[in-house]
């Protein structure tokens, strides 16, 4: 399970268009971490670096308009989830038809942003957004078991005073 108290995110941007801005936005060091990277095998190489754990991890992928340039976002996506299956994509498309770049690069992405001037602030919803969806994930899955705690030791004290009422009848 992945424990969301600390957030890595990997900011994929070759022209540091949005990275400065996204650095400002999340800026509590106790809770995330943005990490930059310019090139592809630099990106790939911090991910490796910090693979291990049970942290959150969120990549930034910029999309344009172009064929070229998306399909190596999307054989970067594929390298990230083979080398980080539990790491999530957000990708941030531009153009003049973000839901159709989505669908035709079929990479799966956990949410999408256009290129605005509020996109770092979707970014930062989307963010937020993953981190209480793994909360209460992991909030329901310690519910589940306590209940099962409880259901076992319910059931362990029926026994035992269905036993004490047999052997000594006496008593009740």
């Amino acid at each position: 399970m992945v424990n969301p108290e600390f957030t890595y995110i990997f900011c994929h941007d070759e022209k540091r268009n949005f990275s400065v801005e996204v650095r400002r936005r999340f800026n509590d060091a106790g809770r995330y971490e943005v990490i930059v990277s310019t090139g592809r095998h630099e990106l790939l190489n911090m991910v490796k670096e910090r693979r291990a754990g049970r942290l959150l991890k969120v990549a930034l992928l910029p999309m344009a308009g172009t064929p070229d340039q998306n399909d190596n976002i999307r054989l970067l996506a594929e390298e990230l989830r083979t080398i980080s299956p539990d790491i999530q994509i957000i990708l941030l498309v531009g153009g003049e038809s973000p839901e159709e770049l989505v669908i035709k690069s079929g990479i799966r992405p956990y949410s999408w942003v256009p290129l605005s001037n509020n996109s770092v602030l979707r970014i930062h919803n989307s963010v937020k957004k993953l981190i209480s969806e793994e909360t209460l994930t992991r909030k329901s899955r310690r519910l589940k078991i306590a209940f099962r705690f409880m259901l076992a030791f319910a059931a362990a004290s029926f026994m035992l005073v269905l036993y004490a009422r047999l052997r000594f009848p006496q008593y009740f």
